[in-house]
């Protein structure tokens, strides 16, 4: 599971959406579609709550472990 702070309540406190997570190693992916649909829901919630389009999703440590997303 993924919690995603997406406001705060009158007292300051957070209030999450919550998303399924995902255990499929991800290191090395580079195309869109073979992200798990988990993921691919994250970064689509991180892109409407933040309204900035992401780019490029890191996929591992390498140099070139990335997708591009938009």
């Amino acid at each position: 599971e993924v919690k995603v702070c997406t406001e705060y309540d009158a007292d300051g406190r957070p209030l999450y959406a919550v998303l399924p997570g995902w255990l499929t190693d991800i290191s090395g992916v580079t195309q869109r579609d073979d992200l798990p649909a988990q993921a691919r829901r994250f970064i689509e919630l991180v892109e409407r709550e933040v309204g900035v389009p992401v780019r490029i999703v890191g996929t591992g440590a390498a140099r070139d472990s990335y997708v591009t997303w938009s």
